[in-house]
């Protein structure tokens, strides 16, 4: 079983490292990190996990990350 997973970036990924805009993004808006939560919430709810759950996530992360990398002025990227 896979107790966590690593991510590595290096100095110069790091300022528009996807994982971390994502986060930014839902320190500072509330109700994209309400939705997350429920959506995650819904998916466990639904018996969904492993790599149908990190699937079934898609979309709404890559929506959120490019919202946060517009709003830096960065292009769009497809996760």
């Amino acid at each position: 079983m896979i107790r966590a997973i690593l991510h590595l970036f290096t100095t110069d990924q790091w300022p528009t490292a996807h994982l971390r805009l994502f986060a930014n993004w839902l320190r500072s808006h509330d109700a994209d990190r309400d939705a997350y939560a429920s959506l995650k919430s819904g998916l466990v709810g639904s018996g969904v996990w492993g790599s149908e759950y990190t699937v079934a996530k898609r979309a709404f992360v890559n929506d959120v990350v490019n919202r946060a990398r517009a709003a830096r002025g960065l292009g769009a990227v497809a996760l």
